[in-house]
């Protein structure tokens, strides 16, 4: 399991998403930047049904079964590529969670 002190927490009114987010950073995981999203619309922080997205240009499901409708799983896609720099730079800790809440950009 991912632990919750690496990450950050994202609700709806932060990102402008249907759901919430969790964003990842480095630490001492091998793996690459990601974004972990809530299969539950609102305002809800539970972990038990998330989508995994990978932080790309391009994002990808990588893992979990997508409950989420069309049109909400596009705006994701589109806020991780709105947002990819911030992401990529709190996740390599470039940049601090303060710094990184300011840069983000609503969808």
């Amino acid at each position: 399991m991912w632990d919750t002190f690496l990450m950050d927490l994202l609700y709806p009114e932060d990102t402008g998403l249907k759901t919430t987010v969790w964003t990842l950073i480095k630490g001492n995981n091998k793996c690459s930047a990601r974004c972990f999203v809530n299969n539950k619309y609102g305002r809800d922080p539970g972990r038990d049904d998330l989508l995994v997205i990978s932080v790309s240009k391009n994002p990808k499901i990588l893992s979990g079964e997508c409950k989420l409708a069309d049109e909400d799983l596009k705006n994701v896609f589109e806020w991780i590529i709105l947002n990819h720099d911030a992401i990529v730079d709190h996740y390599n800790h470039k940049i601090s969670s303060g710094e990184f809440v300011d840069r983000l950009q609503n969808i």
